[in-house]
Parts: C-alpha cells; structure tokens; sequence
C-alpha cells in the first residue's frame, strides 16, 4: 500500500505576521525536545532544503501541524 499525503509550503506565523507562504513548509512533529518541554522537532523544507527532526523550535512559533489518523482494522 501507498499512503500519499500533501504537505503545502504553508510558511510560519510569528506574532501577528506571517513569512514564507508558498516558499517554506514547517510542520510540527508530536515529539517535544527531551530537554525542554517548551521545544518541539520540527520538519522544515523548502525548494532546495529539506531537515528533518534534527534539531527543535519553541513551540510558541506557528508552524502547521498535518494531523494523521492511522485506522486500525
């Protein structure tokens, strides 16, 4: 089975402004950082870059969640 899903280039918000629409896509992983609650990885990409869950952002930044819902039979 593939499972395909669409991850837009939604950008973040900080404060009241938003930055990077259409160019960016930040999305929060459910994982906080071991050392700080108030941290969280994150996946990051862009038209030339991708990190993933290596390294983690106060979660006061707004960046997009993508829920997941994962069906059991």
């Amino acid at each position: 089975m593939v499972i395909v899903f669409f991850l837009p280039a939604s950008g973040y918000c900080s404060d009241t402004k938003v930055y990077f629409i259409g160019s960016e896509g930040r999305y929060w992983s459910s994982s906080l950082s071991l050392d700080d609650s108030s941290s969280a990885y994150r996946l990051y990409f862009s038209s030339d870059s991708v990190d993933c869950l290596n390294s983690y952002y106060d979660r006061c930044l707004g960046q997009t969640i993508r829920p997941v819902y994962k069906q059991t039979q």
